[in-house]
């Protein structure tokens, strides 16, 4: 996670606090939508997407650029895809597939401001309900 993050050009600090601090996501699917609700150091953030649809436009990118976030299902995964307004090729690609055990695995991609691609995988811990 830290040479993905420094490959995106985190600084040492803020990569430290983000490891300490980790993320929760919950996935609410239906036949027709992904909803992945994030929270982190950031705060807490809801985006809700089309299944195998266009995706939904946002001017939430890196600097502010207009994004268009997709999600599709591509055999036993859900990939949820970031592309640029007037590009064809993703940004970043995130493809999230249970394993056996019913944990969840998370392969990132990511192309950097120099045009070079860093990825991580991570590995979901389950949360244990009440």
């Amino acid at each position: 996670m830290d040479q993905f993050m420094a490959g995106l050009g985190i600084k040492g600090p803020l990569r430290a606090a983000m490891r300490v601090a980790g993320q929760k996501q919950e996935l609410v699917a239906d036949r027709s939508s992904l909803t992945i609700v994030t929270s982190d150091l950031r705060g807490r953030s809801r985006l809700k997407l089309p299944l195998g649809g266009r995706g939904v436009v946002a001017h939430d990118g890196d600097g502010g650029a207009a994004i268009r976030r997709a999600a599709y299902v591509d055999r036993d995964a859900v990939v949820v895809t970031e592309t640029l307004v007037g590009e064809s090729k993703p940004v970043s690609t995130c493809r999230r597939t249970l394993q056996k055990d019913g944990r969840m695995r998370i392969d990132i991609s990511k192309r950097t401001d120099q045009g070079t691609s860093v990825a991580m995988t991570a590995i979901a811990a389950r949360a244990r309900m009440c």
